[in-house]
């Protein structure tokens, strides 16, 4: 059990390095442009805009039709057992296949 603790620590700490390391250049940008604006086309705007209104919508159909299936029984979820060796899994099954695994 020791183990688990030490590892989820690393884990932790390893996460928050990376966490930390990733926001750092967007606060830079970030105040860059409240310090001093930029102006922007219109037209990469709406194409932008529009980019992400479409991939939205299509990750929320997504997130929404995995969630009917789970509740309609289609699909299901599986957390398999630990095998001694530290390592967690998720499983998604449609159909008795499977979709994805998730490890840990």
């Amino acid at each position: 059990m020791e183990m688990a603790v030490g590892a989820i620590i690393w884990l932790v700490i390893g996460l928050t390095i990376v966490a930390i390391g990733t926001s750092v250049p967007e606060l830079a940008a970030s105040l860059t442009a409240v310090i001093e604006p930029m102006s922007v086309a219109p037209e990469v705007l709406y194409r932008d805009w529009t980019l992400m209104l479409v991939l939205t919508v299509g990750l929320l159909v997504y997130v929404a039709y995995t969630g009917y299936l789970l509740s309609a029984g289609v699909a299901s979820a599986h957390f398999l057992e630990n095998q001694g060796n530290g390592v967690q899994a998720i499983a998604l099954t449609c159909r008795g296949r499977p979709v994805w695994k998730y490890v840990a």
